[in-house]
């Protein structure tokens, strides 16, 4: 059960830095972080990844840690 456990945890790690790296080098994503968070750029993508990769949820900030994505949009932009 153990070695499930983590070869699970694991392989939802690699998941993660996948999706995370793919959306980093997206250039969409580059051109909603140049933007202010509210635009409407990074969140329906987020939204689509999130959905396409079965994920339950993507968030994208910036190096400030400013949301651009959330699944709370109230907080995009804080």
């Amino acid at each position: 059960y153990m070695e499930v456990s983590n070869a699970t945890r694991d392989g939802l790690k690699e998941t993660a830095l996948a999706v995370a790296r793919t959306m980093a080098d997206m250039r969409q994503v580059m051109r909603g972080l140049e933007a202010p968070p509210q635009q409407p750029i990074i969140q329906p993508l987020a939204q689509a990844i999130t959905r396409r990769n079965d994920l339950l949820y993507a968030i994208v900030t910036d190096m400030q840690g400013i949301r651009y994505s959330h699944p709370d949009s109230s907080i995009i932009g804080k």
